[in-house]
């Protein structure tokens, strides 16, 4: 349901009820509220509950009942306030999020240890109190059936993480240091960590000279990840999330054929560059490796240090890349120091570890270095520029010297669990953005990317899309923007508004082999399984566990687009939908955003997208021009006019006749090209 008003956009006065189903209420509003739940109201029976407001009165959702899910999640996002009584799911996750304050008067709960997240925009100044719901707060609990991580008292100024438990505000200054030394013994199960990982707060300070970076080389005496190892461990995950058949893995020499054969077909330079965390030392089954039998004393003891330097105060170590195999039901564990292994078309494979830099302080910065590039309310600034400059100087600065003396031009990531969703077109070296020097791409991993390589400049698209949506925020700017690409850029099919539906898709890519399909429409990537995430058409939604069902693997499609996508931050479940929807659709390359960018932004870059598509020798190539030139201002909205590179449209009335850039990372980063990058 969706709802536009002067005061207030959705209205709930009655019954919702159905029977295991999805609920979304969406509503924009004036002077009143985005969504409003009037008393006597009640929503029941649901799976999922979606509420999104948006309002200028100050409080975007209003609940005066309980909101509460039969099985599934509930979500509530909100620009201001959000008010409300009691929030409860059943058998999934609640996550609220706010620019404001969520006040609500009883306990929000869960069960069976799910998780409960609340962002809010205290931003340090106003706490989120647990037991006051008069300003930020709540007046009961956040329990999800575990006591152990029941919040039921407290004030929060900063973020605060108790278990699956988390209040999310902004980090604490007093904590923003290294945390030096490994964490204490605990019991774990796979898959568990041993330490408790910050949300965004605890971010330790890398530059930090006098704690960190001057740290003499150690012996590394863990057992070390090959790239097979790497492989089959990402490969699982997304194997485990979609229920796909296991590939064949990729091994170090069929990667480096690969990338000599799309370097041959493209004259791009192309590396593949893991970033792990390599498993610590645990225990050897026996006291003494002498004492263990001769076929696993191959596997245990030192592992040899080929070469270690200091760069900037930070200690590198080179290790050999064919080492031992990795032991099983080895947890990760916050302590895990970074790993990297670079595989290029000509030279050996290059692994280096970072032994000073943890699992925990990365990923603390790389959350904290997303929350500041999404941020709209921070495009005036350049708050991203530390952490940004931090992930490069871990990721790419020791590395520099081999990009350089190979020529690199193109390199895809392959990054751990909890990654996928860095923008990493907003990298920043002190000078440049990484997209100023490589064109770059994500894979879920090598083994499960369909890398043969086609030139998709001499293929046809199928362009669709809608404007509005029964139970969706509108997106007035898509007729446009489809309608300007299929007219001026690229020859094709447009389905607009009532004709995109799946059924049509479908049909249409059954009568035309269409190479290319751009969708320009709302995608979920949510927390839990496959069936959470979706893309939406006209009147329905297609979950990402049924999205083969389009037909696009037969013939295999060359590139999806998806011009208004988001990922839920932070969530490792619905990283594997974003990074894996192109193994799961069958196509071979995917590109989609990250979060929801700005209505006319997006259509400035795709049409430059598509502009520059026309030359590129390869996709990534394409996205990355089309990112700089809207970095560089060449494509801005101009007194009600999109200019790019190759035209300009001007748009209608109701959109207002100003003018805006796009140069600011929130615009161009966000959209990320997964899979196959050529």
């Amino acid at each position: 349901m969706t709802g536009t008003g002067s005061t207030n956009g959705v209205e709930v006065a009655g019954n919702i009820t159905t029977a295991g189903g999805n609920v979304t209420l969406i509503g924009t509003g004036g002077t009143g509220f985005g969504v409003d739940v009037q008393t006597g109201s009640t929503l029941g029976g649901t799976t999922n509950l979606d509420i999104q407001g948006t309002s200028t009165g100050g409080t975007s959702i209003n609940s005066a009942v309980g909101l509460a899910t039969a099985g599934g999640n509930l979500f509530l996002t909100g620009n201001q306030d959000i008010v409300a009584t009691t929030l409860a799911a059943g058998g999934g996750a609640i996550e609220v999020t706010t620019n404001g304050f969520l006040r609500a008067t009883g306990d929000i709960t869960t069960a069976g240890g799910n998780a409960i997240t609340i962002r809010h925009g205290g931003g340090g100044i106003t706490p989120f109190i647990v037991g006051n719901p008069a300003v930020n707060g709540i007046g009961g609990a956040i329990a999800n059936g575990t006591l152990a991580e029941d919040i039921t008292t407290g004030s929060f100024l900063f973020t605060f993480v108790q278990g699956n438990n988390r209040i999310i505000s902004v980090p604490d200054p007093s904590t923003l240091t290294h945390s030096s030394g490994s964490s204490s013994n605990c019991t774990t199960t796979p898959g568990s960590f041993c330490d408790n990982l910050p949300e965004s707060g605890t971010v330790p300070n890398a530059l930090n000279t006098d704690e960190i970076l001057t740290a003499e080389p150690e012996a590394v005496t863990d057992y070390a990840l090959t790239v097979l190892d790497i492989e089959a461990s990402l490969t699982a995950d997304f194997v485990g999330h979609f229920g796909f058949d296991t590939p064949t893995l990729a091994s170090p020499a069929a990667i480096q054929q690969n990338l000599k054969e799309i370097n041959e077909a493209t004259g791009a330079k192309p590396g593949v560059l893991y970033v792990y965390f390599a498993p610590q030392a645990v225990e050897p089954v026996a006291p003494q490796v002498s004492q263990l039998p001769s076929d696993q004393t191959k596997s245990l003891g030192s592992e040899e240090v080929l070469w270690s330097t200091t760069h900037n105060g930070l200690t590198i170590e080179s290790l050999p890349w064919q080492q031992a195999r990795r032991p099983d039901n080895v947890p990760p564990r916050a302590s895990d120091p970074l790993e990297l292994i670079l595989i290029t078309p000509e030279a050996p494979p290059v692994r280096l570890r970072l032994p000073d830099v943890r699992r925990d302080q990365f990923m603390a910065m790389a959350r904290t270095f997303r929350n500041e590039v999404a941020d709209p309310s921070k495009i005036r600034t350049t708050s991203y520029l530390p952490s940004s400059q931090q992930l490069y100087d871990w990721m790419l600065r020791p590395l520099e010297r081999e990009l350089a003396a190979q020529n690199i031009n193109n390199l895809s990531f392959v990054l751990d669990a909890g990654l996928r969703g860095t923008p990493l077109a907003a990298l920043h070296d002190g000078s440049g953005f990484i997209i100023e020097r490589f064109s770059i791409g994500l894979m879920p991993s090598f083994s499960l990317t369909d890398t043969r390589y086609r030139d998709v400049r001499d293929m046809t698209l199928l362009a669709a899309g809608a404007a509005e949506f029964e139970a969706q925020v509108p997106l007035p700017a898509v007729p446009i923007e489809l309608n300007t690409i299929v007219a001026s850029l690229w020859p094709g099919t447009l389905l607009l508004n009532q004709d995109f539906t799946p059924e049509n898709v479908r049909r249409e890519r059954q009568q035309r082999p269409f190479g290319i399909i751009h969708l320009a429409t709302h995608g979920e990537f949510r927390p839990g399984a496959a069936a959470n995430s979706y893309i939406q058409f006209w009147q329905e939604q297609v979950q990402l566990d049924d999205i083969r069902e389009l037909g696009w693997a037969d013939p295999t499609v060359e590139l999806v687009v998806l011009s208004a996508c988001r990922l839920a931050v932070g969530d490792e479940q619905a990283e594997l939908g974003f990074a894996g929807m192109a193994v799961q659709s069958g196509v071979k390359s995917v590109l989609a955003s990250l979060w929801t960018v700005d209505d006319t932004g997006t259509m400035g870059l795709m049409l430059e997208f598509y502009q520059q598509l026309q030359s590129a020798p390869i996709k990534a190539e394409a996205i990355r021009r089309a990112q700089l030139h809207l970095l560089n201002q060449q494509v801005r909205l101009t007194q009600g006019e999109v200019i790019w590179t190759g035209g300009s449209v001007e748009l209608p009335p109701d959109f207002g006749a100003g003018s805006k850039q796009f140069s600011h990372p929130y615009f161009w980063s966000a959209f990320t090209l997964v899979g196959n990058p050529w």
